[in-house]
């Protein structure tokens, strides 16, 4: 009879034991799978803020900036929800929201390395806007009217980069370098879609240069 006991308390102990484990473990796996949530959205909002800081001095169209700052509250937002005491967060939205009015002023490239940084960035924030089409924060509409503005500033940022360039490099007495940028400039305004009259005042300034390069040199 005592054996009997023995062997029960003994298969309740291990039955207790088991559970106690199994209730563990699913516990273990619950807050791993908040980290890596949490993790995966905080990868995404340092990778945003990234670009951010890139494309803050460049021609950005102010609604697509503010594009780049909803969706970023949007994946603060969703980490608060993951970890609800997690206060820093609503300083990091605040922060953002302040970022609405203060684009910065455009600063062109001033080299072949920051042109090529600079476009990358902007394919950057047309991968950014992608995400967000996916996730239902643009409409169809949006994302083209979006697409269409960037495809227009990752080229007249190199436009002005190299024209700018070009400048620097005649009054410097750099002829030949100088008409090399400023040819590949002339020909990116004949590949670049834009207004008839932009077109033509942009080209206007660099023939003014190309049609005669060694008159342009600083004394």
């Amino acid at each position: 009879m005592w054996l009997t006991v023995v062997i029960a308390v003994l298969l309740l102990v291990l039955i207790t034991s088991l559970f106690v484990s199994h209730l563990a473990y699913k516990r273990e796996q619950a807050m791993l799978a908040i980290e890596q949530r949490f993790g995966a959205l905080r990868s995404r909002t340092e990778f945003l803020q990234e670009i951010q800081s890139a494309v803050q001095h460049l021609i950005m169209p102010p609604l697509i900036w503010n594009y780049l700052i909803d969706f970023h509250i949007s994946l603060l937002t969703q980490m608060k929800e993951v970890k609800p005491d997690e206060a820093y967060l609503n300083d990091l939205i605040e922060e953002q929201e302040a970022l609405r009015s203060q684009q910065g002023v455009y600063q062109v490239p001033a080299t072949d390395r920051s042109i090529v940084r600079a476009q990358k960035y902007i394919k950057y924030v047309m991968r950014t806007l992608r995400q967000m089409r996916g996730e239902n924060m643009l409409s169809a509409h949006q994302l083209d009217e979006s697409i269409h503005q960037l495809s227009y500033v990752h080229n007249v940022i190199e436009i002005d980069a190299h024209t700018q360039q070009g400048i620097k490099a005649l009054e410097q007495r750099h002829y030949q370098e100088g008409v090399t940028h400023l040819k590949h400039a002339k020909a990116m305004i004949a590949r670049t879609v834009m207004s008839d009259e932009e077109r033509q005042e942009r080209t206007q300034k660099v023939d003014q240069y190309l049609a005669n390069p060694y008159n342009h040199t600083v004394s």
